[in-house]
């Protein structure tokens, strides 16, 4: 593997450093001086040191604002601070590698394995435990992300293990509405009562019970995420139905009041408005997509 990192230069701010400085006070941990940020960028031998190089210098680096090393073993500019390694856990989502991977494709270069990571050096008096605990409230998200206090880097990209299929019914017919209820929480599913028995009345006519698959899939479809049940949902207020607050309120203003610098709204998940007479603004804001970046 190839290790890149890059970090601010000595004598430019890093505001980044400076934020996770003062959440780790705010956390409790009132010994901490200094935190240096080092991003690391991990790829497959597929490229070689010199295009690895070409990769860091043109996408990578600020060359004003940021020094690199490619495969060093200690972090540029590097203090005595205690290491934290965040790492995206296998199997989950990285927009940032995805963005990477086609860069270096229009470079011309077949795009290697990428593992894109972040390392903060915490300075000062600090008790490891509570470093630990801290860090893990602050700096990582620990549903999608591993941390590590060792210092060190993987030396080979996470397989994994061989996929044996087997066939898992979650038997729901006889279950009572307080196991209903349980089950939901326990598998995560994160539907309510009314959605359980839903479900458990559809695999009853169907003579059969769901897989776990089947039930995953219908609470994935049937999530905030997903079916946004809140902002499209059916309102009772002072005694008016509103069958789709979203449509209702907001959306329906917005088509009543047809401004003309509105060139297209609500179309796509994203917003265009015009600036001038020849250039327009696009704007997209995703609603809630964290910490819910876990592929299927």
């Amino acid at each position: 593997m190839h290790l890149v990192q890059v970090s601010t230069r000595p004598d430019v701010n890093d505001a980044h450093a400076d934020g996770v400085l003062t959440d780790l006070r705010e956390a409790g941990l009132s010994g901490v001086t200094r935190v240096e940020f080092v991003k690391c960028y991990l790829f497959s031998d597929d490229v070689d040191p010199d295009q690895v190089d070409r990769i860091a210098r043109r996408l990578l680096v600020d060359g004003v604002a940021e020094n690199y090393t490619i495969d060093g073993d200690a972090p540029v500019e590097s203090g005595a601070g205690k290491p934290v390694l965040v790492l995206r856990k296998p199997g989950v989502m990285d927009p940032v590698a995805l963005s990477l991977s086609e860069g270096i494709s229009h470079m011309g270069i077949t795009p290697p394995r990428i593992r894109i990571g972040r390392l903060y050096l915490v300075e000062g008096d600090v008790d490891a435990d509570a470093l630990s605990e801290s860090c893990r409230r602050v700096v990582a998200n620990e549903t999608i992300e591993e941390i590590s206090f060792e210092g060190e880097f993987p030396r080979s990209f996470p397989e994994p293990a061989p996929y044996v299929f087997s066939r898992v019914e979650v038997p729901l017919e006889n279950l009572t509405d307080d196991e209903l209820l349980v089950l939901s929480k326990k598998n995560v599913l994160s539907l309510n009562l009314v959605e359980m028995k839903t479900v458990q009345g559809f695999y009853r006519d169907l003579g059969r019970s769901p897989t776990d698959v089947e039930l995953e899939t219908i609470a994935q479809t049937w999530s905030e995420h997903c079916k946004h049940k809140t902002l499209a949902g059916i309102v009772n207020f002072r005694g008016e139905r509103i069958v789709n607050l979203l449509k209702e309120t907001i959306f329906k203003v917005t088509q009543e009041i047809d401004r003309p610098d509105c060139l297209s709204v609500f179309v796509d998940n994203a917003g265009v408005i015009r600036f001038d007479d020849e250039r327009a603004i696009c704007m997209k804001v995703e609603t809630h997509n964290h910490p819910s970046a876990i592929e299927p």
